[in-house]
């Protein structure tokens, strides 16, 4: 069968033979005995192939080590997307599926960034810096950006899905069991009891696993400090409403693993992704004018207690209202109005993997670079009386393209090289040269190393590029004389390339800027516009390569306007 939204039901047919019946229907008479023998078809609900049934605008991995892809649309859906083993014998061999769905929203969604490093586990330090683990910012067709938070549900399905025990620190994270949409809102609340949707799956208790897992921390103390059963052998609250209901089948030894065992090793259903796999919602950040048009986030830096910077635009014809607006999370609130670089929609924004530039492009063509201050001083993030700002505008290049610019990104090897693409067909590498200033903060330019463009074309004419992302992990050069960054890059008509682009620090007369690595074959690409590229993060940190490494193993993640999501594993090769 066919949903509405988009997803493909499946149902599968199991035939079993009735019993016949008591002793008062046999003197029924030939037809009915020979009804009751016949056999009877039970329709069994499987597992359905679900997707984005309109464009897909962008996507984000989870911070840390890329555990899940989050990918928003025009479909008004936010949805999870997580690597689940073809069988139980061997976990190596994976596919990819959604197995939740954190935003069903009113406004069409436009863009998302993941946040959540992990936050430091004392209170007075998490109000001014750090992050919880697994959160992550959206934005829509709306003037608000709205932060979200994982539920234990979606993180014990994930530890299921990856067979690994909870970690101590996710332990002690205050986290409720799931949320849900109230009639006539937008935001997702986390209230246990408005939430049970599997009571008829766990038995009489799931009302009362739900009411214990929408505590606090704190109230699930007290209620085991409190309960006179416990002894030496302490049994879970979980675990006592599980045997009151006749579920004994569950270990104590690692009960927060294996509590709702029915549910965190089946795959969600349609009806249960747009209904108990929301996230709730924990903030809003106000302050934009208009629709947001486009996300990003810093990296977590030693400095502002680990606080994490989302940097955000909106759509604009002015120069006023062509800002940028820096928020702490953690507190809700606008740290800083960068304003006076553009004239138009900002639609791309990019930090470099040192937090020091943030680069900025859109409608105006034009690229902006701000620089975090270096003095010593009190920033906005840490609430003092002497502030300063954060950022300024430290350089531009006017019609740095011909064309609107559709993407930026700061190389993670080089803080201080960065790409664009544009419509106009071309890709441009930028470097930073920064000359040091004792007293005030350095002086900045902006260079254009070398520039290059697709191979795949229609006729003469360059394709429009519409999507560039740099891999977390270089390759060696063809020569073997330095390495490379790799970069990704999609166009307008769906194709991705895969290309090698030469450090300027490695560069000599002889050698040129770029040289394409790899074309995706056109079957496996998009048949529309390529909207966003993201690079998986790396589980260990490989940034440098060895001299016998001529190849490295990366996974890329994609989305367009053909309501598709894909999902690469590359193996590239100098």
């Amino acid at each position: 069968g066919h949903g509405y939204g988009g997803s493909l039901h499946f149902f599968h047919s199991s035939s079993k033979e009735e019993e016949e019946g008591n002793d008062e229907n046999k003197e029924s008479d030939e037809e009915e005995k020979k009804g009751n023998d016949e056999m009877v078809e039970h329709w069994d609900v499987q597992s359905n192939i679900t997707g984005h049934f309109r464009g897909v605008v962008d996507l984000d991995w989870e911070v840390l080590n890329g555990d899940y892809l989050l990918t928003v649309g025009y479909d008004q859906t936010c949805r999870l997307w997580a690597q689940v083993p073809t069988s139980s014998s061997s976990a190596e061999k994976t596919t990819w599926h959604e197995v939740g769905r954190p935003q069903v929203h009113g406004y069409d969604l436009t863009s998302i960034t993941c946040i959540g490093y992990g936050a430091s586990s004392s209170s007075s330090e998490r109000k001014t810096g750090g992050e919880k683990k697994h959160r992550f910012v959206s934005g829509a067709d709306e003037k608000l950006l709205r932060v979200f938070d994982a539920p234990s549900s979606t993180l014990r399905l994930l530890r299921s899905l990856r067979n690994e025990a909870s970690a101590k620190d996710e332990e002690k994270e205050d986290r409720v069991e799931r949320a849900y949409i109230p009639s006539l809102g937008l935001s997702n609340k986390a209230e246990a009891k408005e939430q049970m949707e599997e009571v008829e799956e766990i038995g009489g208790g799931g009302r009362e696993l739900a009411e214990h897992h929408g505590k606090t921390q704190e109230e699930k103390e007290k209620e085991k400090e409190g309960n006179a059963s416990t002894t030496s052998n302490e049994v879970s609250v979980e675990q006592q409403i599980l045997e009151k209901n006749g579920m004994t089948n569950i270990s104590p030894e690692n009960d927060d693993d294996n509590i709702l065992v029915k549910q965190t090793t089946k795959l969600p259903n349609e009806r249960d992704l747009g209904v108990t796999s929301l996230w709730p919602e924990v903030g809003k950040l106000y302050g934009h004018y208009y629709e947001i048009s486009c996300l990003t986030c810093s990296s977590p830096s030693s400095t502002d207690n680990d606080a994490v910077l989302v940097a955000s635009a909106c759509k604009a014809r002015d120069v006023e209202h062509a800002s940028i607006r820096l928020w702490n999370v953690n507190t809700n609130s606008c740290v800083e109005v960068l304003t006076g670089g553009h004239k138009s929609t900002v639609v791309t924004l990019s930090f470099s993997s040192d937090n020091k530039y943030l680069a900025s492009s859109g409608k105006d063509r034009r690229l902006c670079i701000w620089q975090r201050h270096q003095k010593e001083a009190a920033s906005p993030l840490s609430g003092g009386d002497d502030t300063q700002s954060l950022y300024k505008l430290a350089a531009a290049v006017d019609s740095a393209h011909k064309r609107i610019v559709w993407s930026v990104d700061f190389c993670p090897l080089d803080p201080t090289l960065l790409a664009s693409g544009a419509r106009d067909g071309a890709v441009r590498v930028w470097k930073i040269v920064s000359q040091e200033k004792e007293e005030e903060d350095d002086e900045v330019e902006v260079k254009e190393v070398y520039r290059f463009e697709p191979s795949f074309k229609i006729g003469k004419k360059a394709e429009s590029v519409t999507a560039i992302a740099f891999a977390p992990k270089p390759i060696l050069s063809s020569d073997g004389s330095g390495t490379e960054a790799v970069l990704a890059i999609g166009m307008e008509c769906g194709m991705i390339e895969i290309w090698a682009v030469r450090l300027p620090d490695s560069m000599s007369s002889t050698t040129s800027g770029a040289r394409l690595l790899l074309s995706i074959p056109p079957s496996d690409c998009h048949i529309d516009t390529v909207k966003k590229l993201a690079w998986r993060p790396c589980r260990t940190q490989e940034g440098k390569v060895g001299a016998k490494d001529t190849s490295v193993s990366l996974t890329l993640a994609s989305c367009g306007m053909d309501h598709g999501v894909r999902v690469f594993d590359l193996d590239i090769v100098s």
